[in-house]
């Protein structure tokens, strides 16, 4: 569980990242914590929900930052938007470990 202080620079983090992505602003709706299983393995992620403001590409985004993976310094963001399938934290997280297991395989 993160501290307030950590929590307010995790978010800050996610909004930039938002920002630089799909070119809009964003604000924080919710957080909720997601545990999948795929493939014989289970995955927990804390996703947040924002809202995006005067977004062409979209109204809502689920977003998380992923730790560095082996042998690589830098963390990963993670931002799925809403809509074609994908209406929940937990379905963003499925999508997006989907498409990362398609792209680790071609």
């Amino acid at each position: 569980m993160m501290n307030s202080a950590a929590k307010t620079g995790y978010l800050k983090a996610l909004v930039d990242a938002i920002r630089d992505n799909y070119g809009c602003a964003s604000l924080h709706k919710a957080s909720e914590v997601v545990q999948v299983r795929f493939e014989q393995r289970w995955v927990t992620v804390q996703v947040e929900t924002f809202q995006l403001i005067n977004c062409e590409d979209g109204t809502m985004c689920f977003a998380w930052i992923h730790p560095p993976h082996k042998g690589d310094p830098n963390v990963t963001f993670a931002g799925i938007l809403a809509g074609s399938g994908i209406n929940s934290p937990k379905e963003a997280v499925l999508a997006y470990i989907e498409d990362q297991d398609e792209s680790e395989a071609a």
